[in-house]
């Protein structure tokens, strides 16, 4: 099994800690074929967005349906809790982060890349709010911790840390120091989650790539700037 993409998109990151938590070795990341938006890329995945899961020539995308399927290939260990009240609000708040969080976030990226005078209140303002109505919903929709929804880890987890990591990222530099301020259990979750072994895994990577991507954006404006 292949799974298409960088693991820096918030949306391959979740699929990769699933991988991390289950323990599934036998799948590999790997770039897409021909490059993002590729005529290679689409003849594979016609959706043309990343992930997508290759299993043997037959192609999912989408990061949700991969972690449902995944969970059902390999169902233990379990990432979904066996209650099934409890596993819709896992669900509830993997949705909530794909509908209202990443969409703003993903909106406010080109913004954080500007220089502070160059920015756009009024755009960013917007997103924010969009933003934080979502996160505050989510604080309602969280268990008593320390993960998402109590003892363990769960997919909602794995939607979480890459879009909290892309958030503590991203929002200082919009002049938005703690975006989690007056959102208790985000706040606790997002303290504890960074100690469990595979979150702090990606975290890490995550960390490392996010620095060696902006150096890369650096050399490239010097290039352009000499030429």
């Amino acid at each position: 099994m292949k799974v298409y993409g960088s693991r820096l998109s918030p949306y391959v990151s979740r699929v990769w800690l699933q991988v991390l938590a289950k323990g599934l070795t036998q799948i590999e990341f790997a770039d897409p074929p021909g490059g993002m938006g590729s005529a290679d890329y689409r003849r594979l995945n016609p959706v043309g967005k990343i992930p997508a899961l290759d299993i043997g020539g037959a192609v999912i995308p989408e990061s949700e349906i991969i972690c449902e399927y995944l969970e059902e290939k390999f169902p233990a260990p379990a990432l979904l809790p066996a209650d099934a009240a409890d596993r819709a609000q896992a669900r509830l708040i993997s949705r909530c982060v794909d509908l209202y969080v990443l969409p703003a976030l993903s909106g406010l990226l080109p913004q954080a890349r500007r220089p502070l005078a160059e920015q756009d209140r009024g755009l960013i303002d917007e997103g924010w709010q969009k933003m934080r109505k979502g996160l505050a919903s989510i604080d309602q929709f969280m268990g008593p911790g320390p993960y998402a929804l109590g003892a363990r880890m769960t997919l909602a987890d794995c939607a979480l840390v890459p879009a909290a990591f892309l958030m503590h990222q991203t929002l200082p530099r919009l002049g938005i120091a703690a975006p989690l301020d007056g959102l208790p259990k985000l706040t606790a979750w997002w303290a504890n989650i960074r100690c469990d072994p595979h979150a702090a895994t990606a975290l890490d990577w995550m960390e490392r790539e996010i620095v060696a991507f902006r150096q890369r954006l650096i050399a490239q404006d010097a290039a352009k700037i000499a030429s």
